[in-house]
């Protein structure tokens, strides 16, 4: 049984309803999931953490510039969600890409992957959507995060084999915000945002991928469908499958025998990974992340990731090229 020491009522930007909230003291998160900071303005919940800025929710606006603020000459540097908080949301304050990062206790160096992955629907209901986006955001991070037979995933970088991490957000959201969402993303090159329109019609999942498969191996766009009957009757693998596609997965071989029917799925021969077929006599339900699945994100180049514009400034791009359209 699980009982709640956390109520929260908030107005449409965030501020908390006077008399409709509890929460205890040491409940570190609020609005939008995101952690509170007392310290700035030295009251309760009065500014959010964000990551790349603080949040005041009271005014509605962040508390420091946007670092792209000149992709948007017609919106303040200070204005939050495209002032609709309704239907938009700004999980960071500034997309994410692979980044090199320090752990904070040991100073060691890791790689991580950061992705949102909004899904939005006309056909399944909130309550189902809701659960839906839990679902596949823990099977993403869970199967991504710990490679069967791994305790963590690594790969390659600047001479030596680094923890790769994943942060992955799923986000429900309304097939108009996803829109406005893709063309923001386009406008600023943001890898990070994708975009999965959940349906119900027993199609199956699929993410779309750039034709003609034989002049661009395994890209794909941003943006495809996730069928909720797959997720569900598929154990904990179809999400993290889908995200392999977003991810730009990719296997090569030099018999053409082991190449998969289709682009984008593991060598015929394979006994352990994600991106298996459907149909694979293996099963949906026992497809798991495999190391070898690690090095084959980024287009097959996943092995290694100490490339001149990795080096250069400890961020890539990395997975789909921003489309600027969503499926409907």
């Amino acid at each position: 049984m699980f009982v709640s020491n956390v109520l929260q009522n908030h107005y449409p930007f965030g501020m908390i309803m006077d008399g409709r909230s509890f929460s205890a003291s040491e409940y570190r998160f609020g609005f939008n999931g995101e952690e509170k900071d007392s310290e700035v303005k030295s009251m309760n919940s009065n500014s959010y953490d964000f990551g790349e800025r603080m949040y005041d929710p009271r005014t509605g606006r962040w508390m420091s510039g946007d670092p792209k603020e000149a992709k948007y000459p017609s919106y303040s540097t200070y204005c939050t969600f495209f002032n609709n908080p309704i239907s938009i949301i700004d999980p960071s304050g500034e997309g994410g890409v692979l980044s090199e990062e320090k752990d904070e206790k040991s100073g060691k160096t890791f790689l991580k992957v950061t992705s949102i992955i909004y899904i939005y629907s006309e056909v399944v209901d909130g309550e189902q959507m809701k659960a839906l986006g839990a679902k596949i955001e823990k099977d993403i991070n869970d199967q991504w995060n710990h490679p069967d037979g791994m305790a963590q995933g690594t790969a390659y970088y600047r001479g030596k084999m680094v923890p790769l991490v994943f942060e992955v957000k799923v986000v429900v959201t309304s097939t108009s915000a996803a829109e406005e969402l893709a063309i923001k993303a386009k406008e600023e090159d943001d890898y990070s945002a994708n975009f999965l329109l959940v349906t119900n019609d027993g199609t199956g999942s699929r993410v779309i991928p750039i034709f003609p498969l034989s002049q661009s191996d395994g890209l794909s766009f941003n943006y495809g469908t996730l069928d909720i009957n797959s997720v569900l009757n598929a154990g904990d693998s179809e999400g993290p499958h889908e995200f392999g596609h977003l991810l730009n997965y990719y296997a090569k071989s030099t018999d053409p025998k082991l190449m998969p029917t289709t682009a984008g799925h593991a060598l015929k021969n394979e006994t352990t990974s994600i991106m298996f077929e459907t149909g694979n006599p293996n099963g949906q339900k026992n497809r798991r992340v495999s190391k070898t699945d690690l090095q084959r994100i980024e287009n097959g180049n996943g092995k290694s990731f100490s490339s001149k514009e990795m080096i250069k400034n400890g961020r890539k791009n990395i997975g789909s090229k921003p489309s600027g359209v969503i499926l409907k």
